[in-house]
């Protein structure tokens, strides 16, 4: 027992140190990852930072310095890789494989320039090498990561940028800028780690030290579900299996013969694809991962994007097109038709149709944009000027309202406060929150469930005609998405509700849409996406609204 204990400190020890590397990388990645930006370019991160880390202390005799000049190569490469992910929108996944590809072409070139050698840097002394500071760095990022996360507007900001980016934009933060910061992170811990590879376990930089560990830092990041803590544990977890198969290299069977060390060195290896085959689907990651950020050029009626004028609307080129090109063509008509319909003007610029194109094409959702729209500080000053909803608008609105609180499991709470425009958002000047605050009235005392038409028409009678159709908007939204569970009970929803709209002698744009037959639209539900039956009801809405309180 007394033998067993000194074997176990070392080991475990031995653990800590080889995973150290990929804490520290691993930390890199999920600030990219939890901004939004895939990153699969850390071994290439890794790779320029261990040979500048190397090459910098061999130089310059400083540790210092080779952690100094490890941790700009990795920055300098994030930065190419960031240029063409972020402004440039290029595929994620093809501009990672390239960062790594073009870090094991340049590091031997730079090796043979300086060293005369395409395969490793000068061997270092132990006072040019790191000794146990690594790990010290390691456990406090970890603990600063999660913090900062945790408890500071900036983590706030990081996570929405890759959770929920329209939300980011419409709080007036640049999900542009979030996703550099993410991204020039990653470079910055992920070269860190290349020099605790190259200083700290080794003493020199050799072709092939980082050996796919950038890989097994992701793959620590997705078992610890994108979270600081328990990826330190999966990245741990790792060091451990990688300190066993140095222990049993060389060691035999039960008295027979040694196990052939290729072997044991896949051991690391095996166990992360192991891991990766039970948990990555278990994993949820930010939801608009690897979903370029497209920034809308012109939002604003007074901007050069939307004009009030009525020339013909932009139209898809002619050409054949594939079945996804004309889906992503669709929902770009269909954001025209929602420009018209939430500011009752037409979209004549080119060049934010295409942009809306190429958003859509990534995977951006009707809902996600709508909600742009409705929540974006242009709108927010437009309601401020906007004139009271005449009765017929309010009449309209209060039935409706009524209508979907009979109908949701959750009904909305409603107060005269919601008849104010959309309040601006602020933050905290002192260290008192770290969390936006969104001023707000005290909400005036009802009963829990307000269905009653006269009711909802006497809270909301002061309320301007953009505050209505923004609040019966989101009331659809949070109807449709807790009807989402059962599509036959949401496609019947459809299909009454539309049909009761289209007796309100109102043009929906589309002849189909002015069916009477409920079965017809219940029909069309069902063969459709969520998304598009929701923007359906959402046209109907709109239109019922701008028809009545233009026409009196």
């Amino acid at each position: 027992m007394e033998s067993l204990f000194p074997f176990l400190l070392a080991f475990l020890l031995s653990a800590l140190r080889v995973s150290t590397p990929l804490i520290l990388t691993s930390m890199g990645g999920l600030m990219s990852e939890r901004s939004g930006v895939i990153n699969i370019a850390l071994e290439g991160f890794m790779i320029v930072g261990a040979f500048a880390g190397a090459a910098a202390a061999s130089h310059f005799h400083s540790p210092a310095l080779g952690v100094l000049f490890g941790v700009m190569a990795g920055m300098s490469f994030a930065a190419i890789y960031g240029f063409f992910v972020i402004p440039m929108k290029a595929d994620q996944i093809v501009a990672g494989t390239a960062m790594n590809l073009l870090a094991l072409g340049v590091v031997p070139l730079f090796s043979k320039t300086f060293f005369d050698s395409t395969g490793s840097t000068p061997a270092l002394e132990m006072v040019d090498r790191l000794h146990w500071e690594p790990m010290l760095w390691a456990a406090l990022l970890v603990i600063s990561i999660h913090l900062i996360l945790k408890f500071t507007r900036f983590g706030l900001w990081l996570g929405f940028a890759g959770e929920h980016p329209e939300a980011l934009s419409t709080a007036g933060i640049s999900v542009i800028r979030m996703r550099w910061y993410g991204v020039l992170a990653s470079g910055a811990f992920s070269g860190l780690g290349g020099v605790a590879l190259s200083i700290f376990l080794s003493s020199s930089y050799s072709r092939g030290m980082v050996a796919g560990r950038g890989f097994m830092a992701l793959a620590a990041l997705i078992f610890g579900k994108w979270k600081p803590i328990p990826t330190a544990l999966a990245c741990i977890f790792f060091g451990l299996t990688d300190a066993l198969q140095i222990r049993l290299q060389g060691v035999s069977l039960f008295g027979g013969p040694t196990i052939p060390v290729q072997f044991i060195q896949i051991l690391p290896y095996a166990v992360t694809v192991l891991v990766l085959a039970g948990f990555v689907g278990r994993s949820k990651a930010p939801s608009s991962l690897g979903r370029p950020w497209i920034v809308l050029l012109a939002m604003g009626l007074g901007l050069s994007g939307i004009s009030a004028c009525t020339k013909t609307p932009i139209a898809p080129p002619a050409a054949s097109i594939s079945t996804s090109e004309k889906e992503t063509h669709a929902k770009g008509e269909i954001f025209q038709e929602m420009i018209q319909d939430v500011f009752e003007t037409k979209l004549k610029d080119q060049e934010v149709y295409e942009s809306y194109l190429g958003s859509f094409s990534q995977g951006a959702s009707l809902e996600g944009v709508y909600n742009g729209l409705t929540h974006s500080a242009q709108y927010r000053e437009l309601e401020k000027k906007s004139p009271l909803a005449n009765p017929a608008t309010l009449q309209f609105f209060s039935e409706q309202m009524s209508f979907i609180q009979k109908q949701i499991k959750t009904p909305i709470e409603l107060s005269s406060t919601m008849a104010h425009p959309l309040a601006e958002v602020s933050y905290p000047t002192g260290q008192e929150d770290a969390l936006p605050v969104i001023p707000v009235e005290k909400k005036s005392r009802l009963k829990s469930k307000v269905d009653d038409v006269a009711e909802i028409s006497a809270l909301f009678k002061n309320a301007s005609f953009l505050t209505l159709k923004r609040i019966l908007g989101d009331a659809v939204i949070r109807l449709f998405n807790e009807s989402a569970e059962d599509p036959l009970i949401l496609s019947k929803l459809y299909g009454e509700w539309s049909a009761e709209l289209a007796g309100k002698n109102v043009d929906f744009g589309l002849e189909l849409r002015n069916q009477p037959n409920p079965e017809f639209h219940t029909t069309w539900a069902k063969a459709n996406p969520l998304d598009r039956v929701l923007w359906e009801t959402l046209n109907r809405i709109h239109r019922v609204m701008n028809h009545k309180q233009n026409e009196h």
